[in-house]
């Protein structure tokens, strides 16, 4: 009976050897997943700090190629602004001209009439001076 639970003992022993011997091959397997999981997190992690890194550079790219656009738009609308104030005077100047040049030649057209007239009557004068 001794014997019987000895080679019972020693088929438990070698069953719990041979479970002992799988469990650490699967405890390193899994150290190993383990291992290659955080190296890739480590990665990703690294590729994600890149990117944020990217898009902050980018983002400042844009944010001053925004505000140098601002700037120079602001700028166009400035000289827009005063190239309108110009027009303006300029048309305002053009009024004045056409309204002194239209007073100028109503002006002209009463010297022309009245020398028409007197021409009219020295012709008269000479014609009445001819017959008499």
């Amino acid at each position: 009976l001794a014997a019987a639970y000895d080679e019972k003992i020693k088929t438990i022993e070698d069953e719990n050897t041979m479970h002992s011997a799988q469990l650490d091959r699967e405890i390193v397997h899994l150290k190993a997943k383990i291992a290659h999981l955080e190296h890739e997190k480590q990665r990703i992690e690294d590729k994600s700090t890149k990117l944020l890194a990217e898009h902050y550079r980018v983002n400042e790219l844009l944010i001053s190629k925004i505000d140098r656009l601002e700037e120079e738009n602001k700028r166009i609308e400035e000289e827009k602004k005063a190239d309108l104030e110009q027009r303006d005077g300029k048309i305002m100047q053009l009024e004045k001209d056409l309204s002194r040049l239209e007073h100028e030649n109503k002006r002209i057209n009463f010297f022309k009439d009245c020398m028409i007239m007197m021409l009219m009557l020295l012709c008269f004068a000479a014609l009445c001076l001819s017959w008499s």
